[in-house]
């Protein structure tokens, strides 16, 4: 079998997989119960991405091996907070994140398939190559250029990296009449290696619920008790009871209106109230002083 390439490009990953020692390495199956989404995100973190004697994984461990030893991901807390002293730094489970952000769709996955088929025959392209070339040539007027994103880049309060490419499709509206609908699409590629520059998955295919950038969906957060309920953006680290990034709408107000203290309009910081502190019980929970009950972050 045909080794795995990885150079210095980030997400360089060869489409012939499990040549690492031993050959494929066994996918743990699918836990009963998942919706068709999950199913097919829970075969991407599975995913055997092979393996290069230079990524430093025998030494550092691989994504993928912690994933495989965590086979039932649905199960997984969706957020977890860490930390004392009213700072508070939470960690998202991607995950539960791309399952809430995303839909998978059968029919884009299967015409990116027919176009590998066509444009690589062989199989001697990377993945990363033929997801861009996908975007480029189904790519209905977006507004923005549908090239790669990768979650390493930039703030974020996800415990995994994925990259992914985004454009506007059009698919079928399934109402059995031909009709066609506009839709966000994604192709995500989970992040399966030691080195962030290579070790992807294969790309799939899913349609970006509610029209969302699926960048804006990988730093916004909810988190919510009894009594109080707050929507947070950023990098998930939380001090002096605010946000520790800021949102789009505070990132692009005037120096004036930011000296004057004005909040502008569309702000999603968030107040983090100092009522909200890490539970100090091990497992990554936050509790709220007012209500007592535990704080869930979505």
């Amino acid at each position: 079998m045909a080794p795995s390439k990885q150079t210095t490009v980030v997400c360089n990953s060869s489409r012939v997989p499990g040549n690492g020692p031993g050959g494929r390495k066994a996918v743990p199956e699918c836990p009963e119960g998942y919706s068709r989404t999950q199913a097919v995100l829970h075969s991407m973190f599975m995913e055997d991405a092979g393996w290069h004697m230079l990524d430093s994984g025998d030494i550092y461990g691989r994504a993928g091996d912690a994933y495989r030893a965590t086979p039932d991901l649905r199960a997984e807390p969706k957020a977890a907070a860490h930390g004392d002293d009213g700072d508070v730094a939470v960690r998202r489970s991607t995950f539960h994140m791309l399952d809430s952000a995303l839909e998978f769709s059968e029919e884009l996955d299967k015409r990116l398939d027919r176009y590998c088929a066509r444009v690589d025959a062989d199989g001697g392209k990377k993945w990363t190559e033929l997801a861009d070339g996908f975007a480029a040539e189904n790519d209905k007027g977006s507004h923005w250029d549908p090239g790669e994103n990768n979650t390493y880049c930039f703030d974020n309060p996800l415990d995994a990296a994925f990259e992914w490419f985004e454009f506007d499709a059009t698919v079928s509206a399934g109402l059995g009449t031909g009709e066609r609908k506009r839709v966000r699409a994604a192709l995500v590629q989970v992040h399966l290696g030691c080195d962030i520059r290579g070790g992807y998955g294969r790309p799939r295919a899913f349609v970006v619920r509610h029209g969302e950038s699926l960048r804006r969906c990988t730093r916004a957060f909810n988190a919510s008790c009894k009594c109080t309920e707050v929507e947070c953006w950023g990098s998930g680290t939380v001090l002096n009871d605010r946000a520790a990034s800021e949102c789009e709408a505070c990132a692009y107000q005037s120096d004036e209106d930011r000296d004057k203290g004005l909040t502008p309009d569309g702000c999603i910081c968030g107040e983090w109230p100092d009522y909200w502190k890490a539970s100090g019980r091990g497992d990554g929970s936050i509790d709220c002083g007012e209500c007592g009950r535990e704080v869930d972050v979505s």
